[in-house]
């Protein structure tokens, strides 16, 4: 387990400074708005979007969700997006001054080359309560988008919440123990999935069946965006497939007529 029994314990202490830290982020932007500094308490439209984005994937971590996210956020910065990322790690050849990969976080006991954050630490309940965000993107799995979505919710900034994992399948096969099960369960709901049904402004998930396997979503306010992945890569034409039938039977020693089953 690591340092989750520590955790367990620093936990609410740790969420107590961070509401202190967020109070006093407001009270300093009353503070500016009584003194008539304004450029960053009232944000006027601009060509450009001020994102945050809060994650636990991204690259050493070379699964799709770490890559696809370095690749979003160099993409937005590209278009001209201003871009602050918060994580548990990061390559640092590819750390801006945009980026702050140290969220306070512990080794995921199911995947040790993970970290998860468990508190949004100083630096971020700062970020969430004194700057004004067009929008707010919060990774999940995680354990801080509750915490997240009600300073959001409370600001009126509006939260962006991508789903992932299929955590009711994967716990149930990585758990033994049927009460450590539940009560995991029970703790995802709290922090992550009840919020996220509550307070997020979008829900969003690969498909729409597990989005609706996922949460209570109403399907009429459903809605299917258009693929990130560029399906003209993965599409052969005539000629090529054609190419590539003749290499197979020459490989594997065959001649037209032939059925191939892959």
């Amino acid at each position: 387990l690591g340092n989750i029994p520590t955790v367990i314990v620093i936990y609410l202490p740790r969420l107590f400074v961070s509401v202190c830290v967020v109070i006093v982020a407001q009270v300093c932007r009353l503070g500016a708005w009584m003194i008539d500094e304004t450029s960053d308490v009232i944000r006027h439209p601009k060509i450009n979007k001020r994102i945050l984005i809060i994650t636990d994937y991204l690259p050493p971590q070379t699964h799709g969700i770490a890559v696809r996210f370095q690749q979003y956020i160099q993409n937005m910065r590209k278009a001209g997006h201003e871009v602050h990322v918060f994580a548990t790690t990061q390559r640092p050849e590819l750390e801006t001054s945009w980026d702050h990969p140290r969220l306070p976080s512990v080794v995921n006991p199911w995947n040790v080359k993970n970290r998860m954050a468990y508190n949004s630490g100083a630096r971020l309940a700062w970020q969430l309560g004194s700057r004004q965000w067009d929008v707010v993107h919060v990774v999940f799995p995680s354990l801080i988008g509750a915490f997240v979505i009600a300073v959001c919710g409370w600001r009126r900034i509006p939260v962006y919440c991508s789903h992932h994992v299929d955590m009711d399948f994967y716990a149930a096969r990585y758990t033994r123990f049927k009460l450590v099960l539940s009560f995991g369960m029970f703790m995802y709901n709290l922090l992550a999935r009840w919020p996220c049904e509550r307070g997020a402004s979008v829900n969003a998930a690969p498909t729409l069946k597990f989005l609706h396997n996922h949460m209570r979503v109403d399907a009429a306010r459903a809605r299917r965006i258009p693929t990130g992945v560029a399906v003209e890569a993965f599409t052969a034409k005539a000629d090529q497939q054609a190419t590539e039938r003749s290499l197979l039977l020459q490989t594997v020693g065959a001649s037209e007529p032939t059925r191939l089953l892959l």
